[in-house]
Order: C-alpha cells, then structure tokens, then sequence
C-alpha cells in the first residue's frame, strides 16, 4: 500500500563527484535550485560512507530524504533510511542509474525533482547483505571485479566503464561456490553471480529481467562463462534484456540463502566493502522496508 503525500522538510545528500566532470554544471543548476526552497536542506558528501552518517544524524526532522548521486549513493540512503518510515526520493547523476531505470525515474534531474516532488511514495523490498543491503543489484564474480575496478580508476562515467569492461571481459575466469537456501543446496562454478531487487546494473545491461522490487523475493542469478567466441553475443543479450533462454543462465527466486566463495569480490549496488562482504554471504528479503517517491 501506498505511502501519504509527503510534507514537511526534505534533505538532499549530493555525492559531488556522481558521474565525473561532464554533470557538473546540472549538479550546479541542480544545487541553486534546491537552494531557493524553504523547506529543502542540502548536505554533500565528503567520502564512502559520508552519506550513512548524514542520514543518522538527519531522519527524525526530515520526511524526505533524497540521494543525488549514483545507485551506491542511493545505497548508503536507503540503508540508513530502511524501516525507519521516511522516504527516499533519487534524483540520478550517477554512471549507470540502474535503480532509476529500473524504477522508471527520469534521468535529467528537472524531471526527477518534479517526480520525487508530486509522487506518493511506495513500498519495495531491500535485500540484507550480511551488514549490507542492496536496493536494485549486487553481485559476485565479473561485475564486483568490474566494480572495484572502477571504484579506483580516476575517470567515471559510462566510457571508463565500458573500457573497463572490454579490457577484462575475456581474461578474468569463473569463480567456485556453493549456495544453501532452506530447500537445497548446489555448488558450481560462475563468472556472474547477480544478487537482484531490480533489472539491471546500470547502463542498460538487464541481467535479471524478471525481477521486481515489491513481491518478497529476490532473484539470485548464475552465469556460467560461455566459449571465447559467444561471450560478446551473451552480452549483448544482456543489454538487449534476454539472457534467458540460455544455457548459461539461471535465475532462482529467492526469499534467503547463504553463499560460500573464494577469488572473486562483491558488490553492493556497485559498491565495495571488502571487510563486510567476505564469504559466506547471507541472503535474505526483507518486505517493504522502504518507502520510495517514485
């Protein structure tokens, strides 16, 4: 069910440095809009994690709190605004917005306001990451190595990001696990491992089509490593939103699970946190945490 229209003070955490450079003048525009309302406050982040701190500090004043940034900004918000009653409002600058496609939230930030502004809010699911949460896609094997390439890499945007894809997407291997969920246990070996609340990881690139934010489940997809000569053709598939049917691919929807792995990283709707998100991984949905203006 639908949340009230919203009133009363709304917070704006901006990550400054969401989509490099060339958003900066929106970013600005942006900034001196919010900045003639009354009712709305801005807070900028300094570094990983800055924004957690900000809404602690923040949510028992506010009825509102939105993330200008990219989707691991909007991560940060919405795991320190899970169960607490307070919206989350998203206005994308990031490089991939994959929640904001997902969500069907426009991305030119004039647009996004008006809809964070005029719409009810909604409830959707988050999953639990052992200390972490995912709100649109986490995931193990090629995507968190990609991840935390870009994480460290000085340029952003979708052209470093496509680079970086290029430059590792033949050479890095699959990766051994095994998942336990309360009806049975299977091992295997994958190059993606996709921990999905919505479609996509950004960029358009669909890698769990039938997932949805709001049904109680979580869609836990395994991608096997095709021959040399089909993986740019699986990828393609990807982009164009269908993997399946292939016999590479599996999707298994899921309420929890636990999963043990070794050589590969994890992310968090494209964020790292190595010391957190150390195997084993424990999965599980948790219903309509939150409240999103979308």
């Amino acid at each position: 069910m639908a949340g009230k229209p919203i009133t009363g003070k709304t917070l704006f955490i901006i990550n400054p440095i969401a989509g490099g450079a060339a958003k900066g003048k929106e970013l600005a525009l942006l900034r001196q809009e919010i900045s003639s309302r009354p009712d709305y406050q801005i807070k900028v982040t300094g570094y990983p994690g800055h924004a957690i701190k900000i809404v602690e500090a923040a949510k028992r004043d506010c009825s509102r709190i939105v993330a200008v940034g990219g989707d691991g900004t909007v991560n940060e918000v919405a795991g320190a605004l899970a169960g607490t009653g307070v919206a989350l409002g998203i206005i994308p600058f990031g490089s991939g917005n994959g929640l904001a496609h997902h969500l069907q939230i426009p991305l030119h930030w004039r647009a996004a306001l008006a809809t964070c502004e005029k719409s009810t809010p909604r409830p959707i699911d988050i999953i639990a990451v052992n200390n972490r949460i995912v709100i649109n896609v986490g995931g193990l094997g090629f995507d968190g190595h990609v991840a935390k390439l870009f994480n460290t890499t000085a340029g952003r945007g979708n052209l470093s990001y496509m680079k970086i894809i290029l430059q590792e997407l033949f050479r890095y291997p699959e990766f051994p696990f095994e998942i336990r969920t309360p009806q049975q246990t299977f091992k295997g070996e994958a190059f993606i491992m996709a921990i999905a609340n919505g479609t996509e990881f950004g960029n358009r690139f669909k890698v769990a089509p039938r997932a949805r934010h709001d049904d109680g489940r979580f869609n836990l997809i395994v991608i096997k490593k095709p021959p040399f000569l089909k993986l740019p053709y699986l990828m393609l598939r990807g982009f164009l939103g269908h993997l399946q049917p292939s016999k590479y691919y599996q999707d298994y929807p899921l309420t929890e699970a636990t999963i043990r792995f070794s050589n590969t990283v994890v992310h968090v709707d494209g964020e790292i946190d190595e010391p957190h998100l150390a195997s084993p991984l424990h999965l599980k949905v948790s219903k309509h945490a939150l409240h999103i203006c979308c």
